[in-house]
């Protein structure tokens, strides 16, 4: 039959599925948590955290608030003069949230990578895997974690699985993640997620919302805008987004697998 995901050990770290991608044209989860994938949920209520200096992080949390708010989908999107750990495990704990996403910055160390790190404000005490390990709530449907940061589904594997990682380390059958398997640039990935958040708004599960983004990011930067601008129109006011606009002025090309193909899919 068809497989419903896939465990290649070990893997290195490699993009085996946005090779899988490049090569059949299909792929599928990363069962680094060998527990049986629940349905995901209906999103009615997402979390959009951004912390970390990346300039693109709040051009890209425009976008998903956006798409999210046109179908009805509450967001909360906390004031960053507010930002402390404690609020953050508080809301990452917070059972009502469909979708957890946090655009911002993250460390892995090759040499320690138990001490993986989460970046959630310039000034703040990061966050580390043993303090979101197992405390995702457990609930009948699974919700989904994006950490759009570097470095967020690397993973050392010195017991095979991989899950000495953020990403990989926190999925579960209640929960799907998805992050980056190296340092990745700020246009790229912050355009990779508003196609995220415009697939997930729209009705695809978590999965094929992000083969969706994969699929859709690796072209020039100047035609991933006009994508963009097709998906999501302008603001409510008029404007434009940031983020499209500073696509636009891109001479870039995205088409290279190092670019549009770091980030991995957990379960």
């Amino acid at each position: 039959g068809d497989p419903a995901a896939q465990l290649i050990l070990p893997t290195e770290g490699h993009p085996i599925q946005s090779t899988q991608l490049m090569t059949w044209g299909r792929t599928w989860p990363i069962a680094s948590s060998l527990t049986r994938p629940r349905r995901d949920r209906q999103v009615r209520k997402a979390l959009l955290w951004g912390g970390g200096d990346a300039l693109s992080a709040g051009m890209e949390l425009d976008m998903v608030e956006h798409a999210l708010g046109e179908v009805g989908v509450q967001v909360v999107r906390p004031d960053p003069q507010t930002y402390t750990p404690e609020l953050f495990l508080e809301l990452y704990r917070d059972a009502e949230f469909d979708v957890v996403w946090v655009a911002s910055h993250g460390e892995f160390d090759h040499w320690k990578p138990h001490e993986v790190q989460l970046e959630l404000a310039r000034d703040l005490p990061r966050v580390g895997l043993d303090e979101l390990w197992g405390i995702a709530p457990e609930t009948e449907e699974r919700r989904l974690l994006f950490l759009n940061v570097c470095d967020g589904a690397r993973f050392a594997d010195p017991g095979l699985l991989p899950r000495v990682g953020l990403a990989p380390g926190l999925a579960s059958g209640w929960q799907a993640t998805i992050s980056h398997l190296w340092p990745v640039r700020l246009y790229p990935s912050a355009a990779f997620g508003a196609l995220l958040g415009h697939a997930i708004a729209y009705g695809q599960n978590f999965f094929e919302a992000y083969v969706s983004a994969l699929q859709g990011l690796g072209k020039p930067a100047q035609e991933l805008a006009v994508d963009l601008e097709r998906l999501y129109g302008r603001r409510a006011d008029g404007r434009r987004f940031v983020l499209i606009e500073r696509l636009e002025r891109q001479e870039s090309n995205f088409s290279r697998i190092e670019t549009w193909g770091s980030a991995a899919f957990f379960q």
